[in-house]
């Protein structure tokens, strides 16, 4: 993996090691996505490419809707540490949670209307049915941090002291 890869947002949070899973749209294949790990322990490393070999070349859809319970089909659990098993949720957690975030931008037309026939190619239809209730609201502009507790919009330590002391 390349060490530019292993950014704080490829960081697997509850994991004993350092573990890193990077995600990128696989060419050619919109439906589907490659995976990308690398960890600082030979055992999470072992898992990480574990994962990562079993999900090579899977569509999105099926990524997303790996069970919570895969690590007892695996039957790997029993030889893992609760931390190991806990990290190992968290990796594929982290997967799913990158699927979605690579795909989600593609299932739009001109950023106000679902493509329904690029959700179906991904999902199944009770989970179709459930995504096109999600209204999408157009945006002309980027999203922003502001700060509410002011009229400019500026956190500013007076405007943060303020909310402090207003609250308590």
């Amino acid at each position: 993996m390349d060490p530019a890869l292993k950014t704080d947002a490829n960081c697997i949070r509850g994991c004993v090691s350092q573990v890193w899973v990077h995600a990128a749209p696989k060419e050619g294949a919109p439906d589907r996505v490659s995976f990308q790990a690398d960890s600082d322990a030979q055992l999470t490393k072992g898992l990480a490419a574990l994962l990562v070999l079993g999900l090579f070349d899977a569509p999105a859809r099926d990524v997303a809707m790996v069970p919570v319970e895969f690590i007892e089909l695996l039957g790997i659990r029993q030889s893992l540490s609760p931390s190991r098993n806990s990290g190992l949720l968290n990796m594929i957690s982290l997967m799913k949670h990158k699927v979605l975030e690579i795909t989600i931008g593609e299932l739009w037309d001109d950023r106000t209307c679902w493509e329904l026939s690029k959700l179906n190619q991904i999902f199944d239809q009770p989970m179709v049915q459930h995504i096109m209730k999600v209204q999408i609201v157009p945006r002309d502009n980027e999203d922003k941090i502001c700060w509410i507790h002011n009229s400019s919009g500026e956190c500013t330590s007076k405007s943060a002291y303020k909310q402090v002391y207003l609250d308590s």
